[in-house]
C-alpha cells in the first residue's frame, strides 16, 4: 500500500486594502496582508493546519512585517481594521526602502527609524548605527 503524506507551508493573500505612506521609503503604496499556516496532508488533502502567521507586505518597497494574531484573526474575518505603524513589527526591510525626506535628516539603515547625529545606537531597534 502507497502512503502519500506531507507537511507543508501554506500561504494565503486576505482581502484587504489600506493605503499608506511608507515610513521606510516614503513613498506612497498598500498594506497587503498574508496568512501563513503548516498544513499536514494525506493523499494531497489537508488534514490540519497550525503555527498561523500574519504578515503584511508593503506595495511600495515590498518590506515585511508581522502582526498580531487577533489583528490578523479579525481580518480574516472580514472585520474592519485599520492598521496603524504601532501594529506592526519589521521582520525584512527592502533594499529598496531608502527614505530621505531631507538632507539634515539622519535614519537607521534598519529600521529606518529617524536618529540624531550624535546617536550611537538606534533608539527603536537598538542596532549599531556606525
Amino acid at each position: 500500500m502507497l502512503l502519500i503524506a506531507g507537511i507543508t507551508t501554506q500561504q494565503k493573500q486576505l482581502d484587504y486594502n489600506q493605503g499608506m505612506l511608507c515610513p521606510l521609503c516614503c513613498n506612497f503604496g498598500r498594506y497587503e496582508v498574508y496568512m501563513e499556516t503548516m498544513v499536514a496532508t494525506l493523499f494531497f488533502l489537508p488534514l490540519f493546519r497550525w503555527n498561523k502567521k500574519f504578515y503584511v507586505i508593503t506595495t511600495c518597497c515590498h518590506s515585511v512585517y508581522a502582526i498580531s494574531k487577533e489583528l490578523g484573526t479579525a481580518i480574516a474575518k472580514g472585520e474592519p481594521v485599520r492598521l496603524e505603524e504601532k501594529d506592526l513589527h519589521l521582520v525584512h526591510r527592502s533594499r529598496e526602502a531608502s527614505c530621505n525626506l531631507s538632507a539634515g535628516e539622519l535614519h537607521c539603515p534598519q529600521c529606518g527609524a529617524q536618529v540624531q547625529e550624535d546617536f550611537k545606537f538606534c533608539p527603536q531597534c537598538a542596532q549599531p548605527l556606525r
